[in-house]
Order: structure tokens, then C-alpha cells, then sequence
């Protein structure tokens, strides 16, 4: 009868202890996910503000292209405001974070991943980006394209894996220094939106998404 209940007993501490290693170590899988995303994000945030630093130490004229990637870590969209009070604002679904920057001559603005330009106008910094509402879409849905900050009208072209869309480019008109465009896309595949200001062609921004 003891050896039995001494073997129940046994039985009982190990199921215990498995579940306790599990949950530890479901535990760290999250913390170590969580410190990687939350690097990233540093990452991203840093690149923005050095970027801007750049544009504007380089003084009137300067112009420069940059990019920040369209994840931080493996899975999360994030978008990135930038202030004109000296820093930089990264908020992502897991975390906020802000960095400093050496500046506050710079538009204001809210951006999303893509390649976006810098280019400093009599010592403002205005940058130049767009946006499309998600990163995925399914055949025969609208995408929707937002671009902030071209002084001209833009000429907008089409890509899918690589290959100029017929149609394009276009040449769509800048309203108050922004512009919308909307597309219905009838092949799959990865599509990436270019654009550039007609006049000041360093105003530069790209897109990608993928169609379903």
C-alpha cells in the first residue's frame, strides 16, 4: 500500500514539474519575443530621427532617400509620428517608444514602413511618404493610396513583381501637398506604388503590398 501511494506520489511530482518547466519556459519564449520587437522598434525609430539629423545638417538643398522596414520583428505593423519638438514617436501593438532627434525644423507627419525621401527646403525638412491601408489585399479590392508632402503634381507608377502595370505611369494632381489614388487591382501578386513629385523629382516614396 505505501509503495503504491509512494509511486502515485512520484507520478504527481513529475506531472507537476513538466508543467512548470512548460509554463517557464512559454514564458521566456514570450519575454525574448517581446525584447527583439522591442529592439526593432528602437531600430526604426533611430533610423527616422539619424535621417532627419542628417537632412537637416546638410542644409538647404540637401535631399536623401531612406527606408524602415514594412515589420518590426516577425509579425507586427507599427507606425512611426514624427514631431517638430525634437523627437521621434514609434508605436507598435506591443510598446511605445520615442527618440530624440537634433531638430525642429521638420514637417510633421505620421509614416508608415516603405521608402520615403528627405529633402530640406531653406532649412525645413519635409519628408515625403505614402501609404496604402494594409499590406494585403485580395483580388478586385480598392486600394487605397495616400501620399503627404510633393509640392507638384506626382507621377505614380504601378509594379507587380517588378513589372510596370499597363496603364502606367499616370500623373495624379497634389492638392494642399497631398494626393490620393485608388486602384482596383485583377492580378495577384507583389505590388509595389512609386512615386515622385514631376518637379522636384527627389521627392521620392514607395509602397509595396501584396494582392491575394
Amino acid at each position: 500500500m505505501k509503495a503504491q501511494i509512494s509511486i502515485e506520489f512520484m507520478i504527481g511530482v513529475m506531472f507537476l514539474l513538466v508543467v512548470y518547466i512548460a509554463a517557464i519556459s512559454g514564458f521566456s519564449t514570450f519575454a525574448n519575443t517581446n525584447i527583439i520587437q522591442d529592439e526593432a522598434a528602437k531600430q526604426v525609430c533611430y533610423t527616422v530621427s539619424s535621417a532627419i539629423s542628417s537632412a537637416d545638417i546638410g542644409g538647404s538643398g540637401f535631399s536623401m532617400n531612406e527606408s524602415i522596414p514594412y515589420k518590426i520583428g516577425t509579425s507586427y505593423e507599427y507606425s512611426v509620428t514624427v514631431l517638430n519638438k525634437s523627437n521621434v514617436d514609434i508605436d507598435w501593438p506591443n510598446g511605445f517608444f520615442s527618440c530624440s532627434m537634433v531638430t525642429q525644423n521638420v514637417t510633421i507627419i505620421t509614416m508608415y514602413a516603405g521608402k520615403f525621401s528627405l529633402n530640406n527646403v531653406n532649412g525645413t525638412v519635409y519628408i515625403s511618404t505614402i501609404n496604402t491601408d494594409k499590406l494585403s489585399y485580395n483580388l478586385s479590392e480598392t486600394v487605397h493610396t495616400n501620399g503627404i508632402y510633393f509640392f507638384n503634381n506626382v507621377s505614380l507608377k504601378v509594379y507587380n513583381n517588378g513589372v510596370l502595370v499597363l496603364g502606367y505611369p499616370i500623373t495624379i494632381q497634389s492638392m494642399n501637398n497631398n494626393f490620393s489614388y485608388n486602384f482596383v487591382p485583377t492580378i495577384a501578386g507583389h505590388y509595389t506604388i512609386k512615386v515622385n513629385d514631376i518637379t522636384m523629382v527627389t521627392f521620392y516614396a514607395e509602397r509595396e503590398f501584396d494582392v491575394i
